[in-house]
């Protein structure tokens, strides 16, 4: 009997534990990474503004089953990149506004899958 006692007391602290904690949450979080780039800004922003160099430096092209196809300019407004991949999933990026040196704006859209 005495088992048992124990036993519901923890269950209901276990419970309690599980439904009361999440009022004391954060509705939101923030998760950044920062790192420094030694390289000049132009440097940087000839890499990113031309979604062909990306397999220089992007950690998701890891993904050996990615096919990448480009469309539009090569590098600039207008240029989209879509793939289809087994971990990378399906999507695509498209560069909707490009500052020299300053500012890169991308579109970046999943497959109905990917969530």
């Amino acid at each position: 009997m005495k088992v048992l006692k124990v036993l519901i007391i923890i269950v209901v602290v276990l419970a309690a534990v599980f439904f009361v904690v999440p009022f004391f949450l954060a509705d939101s979080f923030v998760i950044s990474e920062t790192s420094e780039i030694k390289a000049r800004p132009e440097t940087v922003f000839r890499q990113v503004n031309s979604y062909k160099n990306w397999s220089n430096w992007s950690p998701f092209e890891a993904d050996t089953t990615m096919v990448s196809t480009y469309e539009g300019s090569d590098r600039g407004v207008g240029s989209k990149r879509i793939w289809d991949g087994k971990k990378a999933g399906k999507g695509s990026m498209t560069i909707m506004k490009s500052d020299p040196y300053s500012y890169i704006q991308n579109k970046l859209e999943f497959g109905p899958d990917e969530g």
